[in-house]
């Protein structure tokens, strides 16, 4: 799969740019929602015999038009958002320098640019996609613009019990500590990535201490977890301590268990417990 990184002021110009199905969006997690779309622009693409292509952008766009209140951490930072991408099925991959050059662009120009130069005959977003200079560019905008040059669809709203599935709020319940709820819009337990640091007796059983992948994860507020670690076939249950700030993760509870040492494994995060319940109060200090 090909990663394309664009940009203004600088252009692609003539670059040729295969005709494609392109789905439009931030995706940070890659929820339910998100893989509706995606799964509908993938069979739009089979069905029409086009490449199946994504446009994202590399940071939040919030950091750019309200830097006050931005969202620094991520729920899938960038590289692991491009794998699952390729997962999906895209054949390419548009990331864009979401600058403030890029922020002030016209929904116009942004069409021109990056809808039409880019060769894409049907577009798909969800029903809330808003683009161009102060947001003023949405789905109608889109379809006013298309003058037979291009199709679009528009996913709409995925709920669960009246709540909509977004990215907000995920990370409304990851700052609740509220992670048990998580697979209901996520599809899955919120997981980060991590490389194994250590294992080490800590009482009765072992200690796994892991480091995460990437800084810019959004971890759950502080408290104890319920964790579960994957590496390979091996899947190991335990209680992880999060505090502010942590870039190190200390697993406890592993039993004999242990994982291969400088290796990747993950941690999903199962439920928020409290901390007597595991006898560890004052364990980590």
């Amino acid at each position: 799969m090909e990663v394309i990184e664009l940009s203004i002021p600088s252009s692609h110009g003539q670059s040729v740019h295969q005709p494609c199905v392109m789905a439009l969006g931030f995706f940070d997690g890659v929820h339910l929602g998100h893989k509706q779309l995606l799964r509908q622009a993938r069979a739009l693409a089979r069905q029409k015999g086009l490449a199946f292509k994504v446009m994202t952008f590399d940071r939040h766009p919030s950091q750019i038009i309200t830097p006050h209140k931005a969202i620094r951490r991520y729920l899938t930072p960038l590289p692991e958002k491009v794998e699952t991408f390729e997962a999906e099925g895209a054949d390419a991959v548009y990331v864009i320098r979401f600058n403030q050059a890029f922020a002030d662009i016209a929904p116009d120009l942004f069409i021109k640019r990056f809808i039409y130069e880019l060769n894409c005959k049907q577009v798909v977003v969800g029903f809330d996609f808003s683009f161009g200079k102060g947001g003023t560019g949405n789905t109608d905008t889109l379809r006013e613009a298309s003058k037979g040059k291009y199709d679009l669809t528009i996913v709409p709203q995925l709920a669960f019990q009246m709540n909509k599935i977004s990215s907000s709020k995920i990370r409304e319940l990851l700052m609740t500590g509220s992670v048990r709820h998580i697979p209901e819009y996520l599809g899955d337990f919120y997981q980060v990535n991590c490389t194994v640091l250590a294992s080490q007796k800590f009482g009765k059983s072992n200690q796994l201490i892991l480091m995460l992948r990437y800084a810019s994860y959004f971890l759950p507020e502080e408290g104890m977890y319920r964790v579960k670690i994957s590496q390979e076939n091996t899947s190991i249950e335990g209680w992880c301590r999060v505090e502010k700030g942590s870039t190190v993760l200390r697993v406890n509870g592993c039993g004999n268990h242990t994982c291969s040492l400088g290796q990747s494994a993950s941690i999903k995060w199962i439920e928020q417990i409290r901390e007597e319940t595991v006898g560890l109060k004052g364990a980590y200090l």
